[in-house]
C-alpha cells in the first residue's frame, strides 16, 4: 500500500505524518479543527516525526529477546525499554516503535491502525500540554453565548457528556452553545482552552436524535475499538462553533437517575468539585492517555512528571475557587435536562 505525507498541528505538537492514503486523511480530519486555534506562547513547541504502516507484527518476532527486559504489562500491551526509546508491543501484533528520531506504528489492519494512531496522538499532544501548564479535565465544555457564561460538565464515563453535549445543540433554542470539548477541554486554572477532537458518540446517544444520523450522516464515522464499544465520530463543529478562551463561571458535578422524571439542579460544595476535578484533572481518570507511553521511568522524565503533578494540583484548585458549584441529576429526557439548565442559568 502506497503510503502518502502530511503535517498538521495538535495545540504546540507539529506532526510530520507518513501512512496509508485512507488513514492519512482519518487523522488529518480528525484534528483540523485546531488550525489556527489560539494557545499561550509560553506552550513549548515540539515535531513528531510518525510513520505509520499496516504490518502483521514488529520485526522483533515472537520471541521479544531483542528488546530486552519487559518493563511491564498494561491491559493488552508489553512495554519495553527506559526514556525516549521505548517498544509497545499489543497481544494482537500491531506495535508502537518510539526512538528520538521517529515513531513508527504498525498494526494487521486498517481500522487497528486507525485507532491506535490517534490514540497515541492524543497521548502525546496531551503530555506535551501537560508538561507547558495547560492540562486536560474529562468534562464537556461550553459557553452559553447569550450570558457569556462558561461552564463545566463533569460526569464520569457512560453518564452522558455526549448526550448532553447534543442535548445542548439540538435543544437549547434560548441562545448559541460554543463548544470547548465534549471530552477534554484544557486549562491553567484560570482559563479554559479549547481541544476540539471529534466528538465519540455511542449508538444509544445516536438513537435519542434520530434526525442526526439523517443529517450528519456523511460527517459521522465508525470507530472500532480493541478493547472498547465501537464509537461514532462527529466533528465538533457539527454542534456548534468552537468556544474562544476564557473563564470558567460554573462547575456541574453530573450524575444520571434513570428512574427520575424531574431533573434536579442543587448548589454543592468547592470540596465536592475540587474532588471530581482532582480524580480527572490530577489522577487522569477519564483522559484518554495511553499509559503505555506516558510511563517511560528515566529520572528526566520523572522529574517532569512530579512537576506535572504539582501543576495538575494547582490548575484544579484554582479552577475550582473561580466558579459557581452544583449538582445536577440528569434524567434519560434530554428535553427536560435543556429546560432545567435553562431555567437555572436564566436562559430562557
Amino acid at each position: 500500500m502506497d503510503a502518502a505525507r502530511t503535517t498538521f498541528t495538535i495545540g504546540p505538537l507539529f506532526v510530520n505524518l507518513t501512512a496509508p492514503q485512507e488513514t492519512l486523511e482519518k487523522l488529518k480530519t480528525d484534528f483540523s479543527l485546531f488550525a489556527g486555534l489560539a494557545y499561550p506562547e509560553k506552550l513549548a513547541s515540539q515535531t513528531l516525526n510518525l510513520v505509520i504502516q499496516i504490518a502483521p507484527s514488529h520485526a522483533s518476532g515472537s520471541g521479544n529477546s531483542k528488546l530486552g527486559f519487559r518493563l511491564f504489562r498494561f491491559r493488552d500491551a508489553s512495554c519495553y525499554g527506559i526514556g525516549p526509546k521505548r517498544t509497545v508491543l499489543y497481544n494482537d501484533g500491531a506495535f508502537v516503535e518510539t526512538l528520538p528520531e521517529k515513531t513508527t506504528i504498525g498494526a494487521p489492519s486498517e481500522a487497528r491502525l486507525h485507532e491506535i494512531a490517534y490514540l497515541y496522538l492524543l497521548s502525546k499532544s496531551g503530555e506535551l500540554f501537560d508538561f507547558t501548564g495547560l492540562h486536560r479535565i474529562h468534562a464537556l465544555a461550553v459557553t452559553f453565548e447569550k450570558t457569556k457564561q462558561t461552564s463545566l460538565f463533569l460526569m464520569d464515563s457512560g453518564v452522558g457528556k455526549s448526550t448532553l453535549a447534543l442535548s445542548l445543540s439540538r435543544l437549547m433554542t434560548s441562545t448559541r452553545v460554543a463548544y470547548f470539548s465534549d471530552e477534554i477541554p484544557v486549562t491553567d486554572g484560570h482559563i479554559l482552552y479549547p481541544f476540539p477532537i471529534r466528538a465519540a458518540l455511542s449508538s444509544e446517544t445516536l438513537k435519542l436524535f434520530p434526525k442526526l444520523e439523517f443529517e450528519a450522516r456523511s460527517a459521522l464515522r465508525k470507530f472500532k475499538r480493541q478493547l472498547f464499544s465501537e464509537k461514532h465520530l462527529l466533528a465538533l463543529s457539527q454542534l456548534g462553533p468552537i468556544a474562544k478562551p476564557s473563564r470558567a463561571d460554573a462547575i456541574f458535578i453530573c450524575t444520571r437517575n434513570p428512574d427520575s422524571v424531574t431533573p434536579e439542579i442543587t448548589k454543592a460544595s468547592r470540596f465536592t468539585a475540587f474532588f471530581q476535578i482532582f480524580r480527572s484533572g490530577v489522577v487522569g481518570i477519564g483522559v484518554p492517555q495511553m499509559t503505555e507511553h506516558l510511563l517511560r521511568f528515566n529520572s528526566s522524565h520523572l522529574l517532569r512528571m512530579t512537576r506535572m503533578a504539582f501543576s495538575r494540583l494547582a490548575a484544579s484548585f484554582r479552577l475550582t475557587l473561580s466558579c459557581s458549584c452544583y449538582r445536577f441529576v440528569l434524567t434519560n429526557s434530554p428535553e427536560r435536562n435543556v429546560q432545567a439548565l435553562e431555567k437555572e442559568l436564566r436562559l430562557a
